[in-house]
């Protein structure tokens, strides 16, 4: 069903979500939380636009005001259920996970998003021309079946659609982080190991429901950090930061890198009796945790952070780019790995810290696995004025003299063309002279190299055509090559006149590139 056909009815099924989500039954509030999957399944839009009427309600499913009248919640233990305090706690917290996800989502994206978009698109342009005929019965129809305009319900169920100006100011979600924040931490507490055991090995070794419990914590911190920084509330965030930096690394922080204790014939079992949202199959090495915390870890990273912490996360990326292959959360990690090397890397150097490992680690990882994102990554670090003491990593140097050679293979995607024509314009001294000495072997391949990522092949081998133009220094060699390729009636004349623009637009055919090149058959 699409929004446009749900939206006048909208804050009828919120108001019944409400409700349930309320409710003295725990069954209802179960019930509840699978109406909501539903309706962010169907419409995440008109969910997240009145998303301020049910977050507190989350709130309510897990805690309770205090009763001994100081300000803040506590958790509340769920008696006469199916399932356990924790396995409640889980349900309740994806819930929300889901919820800040389709806001943030949506907040993104005011443009595309808009109620007055997803109403417009239930107003159909219904003029139809009526054909008398006298062969067959017509029929037309006495009133019309689209409205020209949308008709909104009165907020006889409360607010309006569109929320009010106090829902969508930040605030509200500032005050929403003071009261979760805390409740989250302690919702760790109960279920996560003891810090003190992280010094004799143990602390690290999590249960299934722990790992699952820690995975929506983490998740739901992340979120609102990242909702906080869209709120126009930058200048609170550095203070919301500073307020749980030390729950962080005092409660979470000491057992990373995490793994986890799972029962592989319980696992089995668990997923041909159930599927769906509430029963996730836990990774025994915890990858997304350790991420999440990696991430955080940014968010919360200061001078004055022990060293040893600093080098556990270090650590923990090399062991992250040894095994690239099977990593799922490949952009979250590039990310962490360029705050390192580019916004921690002076300071860490200051305390004696090798950062050059790290990027050692990337290049060795690159040259295994050929991956464009550690190729746009490690490209970076090679164009920005910021990593200029990295530049002058000696393997870093030697991996950009190696980048020409992916132009004489026999296929290379686009993008990896693209992030060459970058370094080539940018004029990096290590690539550019390894390219020149490379370009008789370009050319060569060029009439047969296979571009992928782009639907025609011709398009494709004119991106490489492009990186020509900035090649100054053609030896004689290349010259030669390029005048057999142009007279050659085998090559193709759509690649040899886009060739000859490139040059001539560039003005690099000097004389004596002009007397190789000579008249063609172009």
């Amino acid at each position: 069903v699409p929004e446009s056909k749900v939206q006048p009815f909208f804050n009828i099924l919120m108001s019944y979500l409400s409700c349930g989500m309320t409710d003295i039954h725990m069954s209802v509030q179960d019930d509840s939380l699978l109406m909501l999957d539903t309706l962010l399944a169907s419409a995440p839009s008109l969910v997240a636009s009145s998303s301020y009427k049910i977050l507190t309600n989350f709130l309510n499913m897990i805690s309770s005001q205090r009763a001994d009248s100081r300000p803040g919640r506590t958790l509340t233990v769920n008696l006469g259920i199916k399932f356990t305090t924790v396995k409640w706690r889980i349900k309740v917290l994806l819930r929300l996970r889901d919820l800040l996800s389709a806001m943030l989502e949506h907040k993104s994206q005011p443009n595309t998003g808009s109620m007055e978009k997803i109403a417009s698109c239930a107003c159909i342009n219904a003029n139809k021309t009526y054909n008398w005929s006298n062969d067959k019965e017509l029929n037309i129809p006495i009133h019309s079946q689209y409205y020209q305009q949308t008709c909104q319900l009165p907020s006889i169920f409360g607010s309006s659609i569109k929320g009010d100006s106090s829902s969508d100011d930040g605030s509200n979600l500032k005050n929403y982080v003071e009261v979760v924040m805390p409740l989250l931490i302690e919702t760790w507490l109960e279920v996560g190991p003891d810090s003190r055991d992280s010094n004799t090995g143990h602390g690290n070794l999590l249960l299934e429901d722990a790992a699952l419990l820690l995975k929506c914590i983490l998740k739901i911190i992340q979120l609102l950090f990242e909702l906080l920084q869209l709120w126009h509330v930058k200048t609170e965030v550095p203070e919301v930061i500073t307020v749980y930096k030390k729950d962080f690394f005092q409660h979470i922080f000491p057992g990373f890198p995490y793994s986890c204790v799972v029962d592989e014939s319980r696992k089995v079992k668990k997923s041909k009796l159930r599927k769906g949202k509430d029963h996730m199959v836990v990774d025994k090495s915890c990858k997304e945790q350790n991420i999440a915390i990696c991430l955080l870890f940014c968010n919360f990273y200061d001078e004055r952070i022990e060293v040893e912490n600093s080098i556990r996360v270090l650590q923990y990326l090399e062991k992250c780019l040894k095994q690239w292959k099977k990593q799922e959360n490949k952009k979250d990690l590039i990310y962490i790995l360029r705050y390192m090397l580019e916004d921690c890397s002076k300071s860490l150097k200051q305390k004696g810290v090798d950062i050059g490992s790290l990027l050692d680690s990337a290049i060795v990882s690159y040259m295994i696995t050929y991956d464009v994102f550690i190729l746009e990554f490690l490209s970076e670090i090679a164009l920005v004025e910021i990593s200029s003491h990295l530049q002058r990593n000696n393997n870093l140097q030697r991996w950009l003299e190696c980048l020409p050679n992916l132009l004489c293979s026999s296929s290379v995607s686009i993008n990896e063309v693209r992030i060459l024509r970058k370094l080539a314009c940018q004029n990096n001294p290590f690539f550019y002279a390894s390219l020149c000495q490379k370009l008789p072997d370009i050319l060569n391949n060029l009439g047969s190299i296979t571009v992928t990522g782009i639907k025609d092949s011709i398009e494709g081998r004119k991106e490489i055509v492009n990186i020509l133009y900035w090649i100054k220094d053609w030896s004689e060699d290349a010259m030669k090559t390029l005048s057999k390729h142009l007279h050659c009636e085998h090559w193709d004349k759509e690649l040899a006149v886009e060739i000859l623009n490139i040059l001539t637009t560039g003005d690099i055919v000097n004389g004596n590139l002009k007397e190789y090149v000579g008249p063609t058959r172009v």
